[in-house]
């Protein structure tokens, strides 16, 4: 570890020693294992040691070109075609032009030292994920499904196993970004990315991320900008702030049923209904949980009767989107409302 540290840092003070280069090899070969690739350090030696035999070395002379032609021959299709079966299309690689370079340089590095270990091609490329997935991983942080280093929903997994959301670590996000830089940010302009500080804190247990987005210029153009510290997630924080929204939400719901059903025992029918405000979808599925409730307990009928009433007042009105401008909605099932 300590080499690793100088090395990282002070590549040119170790080379000058005597055996320097060689130990300097050792330290930048350590570095990549257990802090690129994340392998345990009982792994890494074997991985190290096993270089420096001469087996390896005639496996590498042997094999020097086809494993130079097959890492530069890999693309980007061979590191997130497994991804497919997860996620709807592949992710992206990186949310920036910078981790996407960074990622598939480990990635061919990896694979082509797997490739002169056993000759196979599919076999190599299917070790190198594997490593590689010690650390990297799928993320939606920023709206987008994209492979990224250490992202936080494997890092705070504990929490959003446990009650949380993605929503909570986006909400801390742009409430950050608006101390920090006074706009509002939206979550599709937000990256977070490690550097080595970050990943050191990350190993001991203290998560953190270079926080960067999308700052608007005057001319409207935009300007990538990161903020001067890292950025925490407060899961604490977050959880608590959840209960708040869950109990405003359910307070919002309760006023909301009282006020359809006195306008369903005033004789509104849906079509003044469906007027009523809603600003966004979960009000709009709110409201009408609400509206069917009422109508079902008023009329003495089912919540699919009262549910297909609904539909054809929202249809003979134009539809969700007319009525509301929310496109794309879809309507969950509120056959049981109560």
């Amino acid at each position: 570890e300590i080499v690793a540290d100088i090395v990282e840092h002070n590549q040119g003070m170790v080379e000058t020693r005597k055996g320097g280069k060689e130990l300097s090899r050792f330290g930048g070969d350590w570095a990549f294992y257990t802090r690129r690739t994340g392998l345990p350090p009982q792994l890494a030696a074997e991985r190290i040691i096993e270089q420096r035999s001469q087996e390896w070395r005639r496996n590498a002379r042997a094999t020097e070109q086809a494993a130079r032609d097959f890492s530069a021959d890999l693309t980007e299709n061979d590191l997130v075609d497994p991804y497919d079966d997860i996620w709807f299309g592949e992710p992206d690689i990186g949310l920036l032009p910078q981790q996407r370079a960074a990622i598939m340089a480990d990635y061919r590095l990896a694979a082509k030292q797997h490739f002169i270990r056993t000759g196979d091609a599919d076999q190599a490329k299917y070790l190198a994920r594997r490593d590689l997935a010690r650390v990297f991983n799928v993320t939606e942080i920023n709206g987008t499904a994209s492979i990224m280093r250490y992202p936080p929903e494997i890092i705070h997994a504990a929490y959003l196993k446990n009650g949380g959301s993605i929503t909570d670590i986006q909400d801390q996000i742009q409430s950050d970004l608006w101390k920090a830089a006074g706009e509002r940010v939206a979550i599709e302009d937000v990256f977070l990315v490690t550097d080595p500080n970050a990943d050191n804190a990350i190993r001991a247990g203290r998560p953190m991320w270079r926080l960067g987005y999308m700052a608007t210029q005057e001319d409207g153009s935009k300007v990538l900008q990161w903020t001067p510290g890292y950025f925490r997630f407060d899961e604490r924080a977050g959880l608590e702030t959840r209960k708040l929204r869950a109990q405003v939400r359910k307070a919002d719901e309760e006023l909301r049923m009282d006020e359809f059903r006195q306008r369903v025992d005033d004789g509104e029918d849906w079509a003044q209904l469906i007027q009523f405000g809603v600003d966004t979808k979960d009000q709009l599925v709110d409201s009408i949980k609400a509206m069917v409730a009422a109508k079902r307990a008023r009329d003495k009928i089912s919540g699919a009767e009262a549910l297909k009433q609904f539909n054809v007042a929202v249809d003979e009105a134009g539809g969700i989107e007319k009525l509301y401008g929310i496109p794309n909605f879809e309507l969950p099932d509120l056959s049981g409302s109560r």
